[in-house]
């Protein structure tokens, strides 16, 4: 290898991985799928049609001090009704994490069933993401369950049925991995079924080999929502957006109020250990991360 030549700027796949690829890609630029009128989707969010058109094409600045009657922001409302009536087998809501896009899947699969299109079923990749979207989208499954799958043996149950018209909401999308995605699409295809992907592009993507959420987006275009609420300091929401996209800049904000601490690494040890201790006996849940396993076993120790 050339010394001129950056590390890891070589990138490899295999044929088998390039070909699910295409063959994802191939089904989801589908246009029959079933869908909803822009009237029918605007009125059943509870919004005006002429103002969230304008909010889809950037004439005005959807606000979340503009809510619809279905309770959405505005721009929620906005990215509801482009999946909602698009007519593409797969339609992609990007969104960072706090802008409410697993209520937005809820509203869309409420403005769905109250159209008489069809069931509606929610896929997550996780247990865990499953119970919070099961919330407001009952009939949830996580990805294993969905597509039938046992250990060491893809799809040997078969998937869930599902018939003409059902719509199938995928949150944490970006975390599911290619093949799964793959599969799902193509069944979705199969039975005349249409797909709303919502996840966070710039999230960390599946364990096993992902991408395929970003190569969807990528072809497909999206919707976003851009309005980070999930903040009790008004100054986060949108420092939260400019390190999400790796503007290190802000970091000297996020000093300002007091959310970096350094010092020598004993001494940063051991405040983490104790922060961790306090934190977890006053009854909040508490993540400490660490840069490698023995820190992490260190951490540990300290900690017990």
């Amino acid at each position: 290898r050339s010394i001129y030549q950056r590390h890891g700027g070589v990138r490899y796949a295999t044929h088998t991985q390039l070909t699910m690829e295409e063959r994802l890609l191939a089904h989801a630029r589908a246009t029959t799928a079933p869908r909803l009128t822009r009237a029918q989707a605007a009125h059943a969010l509870g919004a005006d049609l002429t103002q969230l058109e304008d909010a889809l094409t950037g004439r005005t600045h959807a606000t979340r001090d503009q809510p619809t009657q279905s309770g959405l922001r505005e721009d929620q409302a906005a990215a509801a009704l482009q999946v909602l009536t698009d007519g593409q087998l797969v339609s992609v809501i990007n969104a960072p994490a706090g802008s409410g896009k697993t209520r937005v899947l809820a509203e869309a699969a409420r403005a769905w069933t109250a159209a008489g299109l069809g069931p509606v079923i929610g896929i997550t990749p996780s247990q865990s993401a499953r119970n919070t979207l099961a919330a407001g989208v009952p009939v949830s499954y996580n990805t294993a369950q969905f597509l039938g799958h046992l250990p060491g043996r893809r799809g040997a149950r078969g998937p869930v049925p599902i018939g003409p018209g059902t719509l199938l909401v995928i949150d944490e999308a970006s975390m599911i991995s290619g093949p799964d995605l793959a599969d799902l699409i193509a069944y979705a295809q199969a039975r005349g079924a249409k797909i709303i992907l919502a996840g966070d592009l710039s999230q960390l993507q599946a364990v096993e080999n992902g991408g395929g959420m970003s190569l969807l987006a990528s072809a497909l275009g999206y919707a976003r929502l851009a309005q980070p609420v999930r903040f009790r300091a008004a100054w986060e929401q949108q420092a939260s957006l400019r390190l999400r996209d790796g503007d290190t800049t802000v970091l000297a904000e996020y000093d300002q109020h007091a959310r970096i601490y350094g010092g020598e690494p004993e001494q940063m040890m051991d405040a983490a250990a104790a922060a961790y201790v306090a934190l977890s006996a006053d009854g909040t849940d508490t993540l400490l991360m660490a840069a490698d396993h023995a820190l992490r076993r260190e951490l540990s120790r300290r900690i017990r």
